[in-house]
């Protein structure tokens, strides 16, 4: 009656334990694969080094002419929008 009893328990308990272990398992890779996708979301919305430095000469044209018009809203916004600029290259 014991050994019976304490089969059913220890079944039980590794039935627990592995379902418990499954599910942090789960949960893992979902954060994972999140952390991954917002990575991915973040690098593509800046240029990289290189395409800044070919674009920086038409950002500058476009801060000036920015600045001129006044069209970002206060010229202290608008002075800064090269060093804001996280978009693609054809901007």
């Amino acid at each position: 009656m014991w050994d019976k009893d304490f089969k059913n328990y220890s079944e039980e308990e590794r039935r627990l334990h592995d379902k418990i272990n499954k599910i942090n398992r789960d949960n893992q890779d979902f954060l994972k694969r999140q952390m991954e996708e917002k990575q991915i979301k973040i690098g593509k919305a800046k240029m990289n080094k290189q395409e800044f430095l070919l674009n920086k000469p038409l950002l500058k044209e476009i801060n000036d002419k920015l600045r001129a018009t006044n069209y970002g809203g206060s010229p202290s916004k608008a002075g800064d929008l090269a060093s804001r600029m996280s978009g693609p290259a054809g901007f």
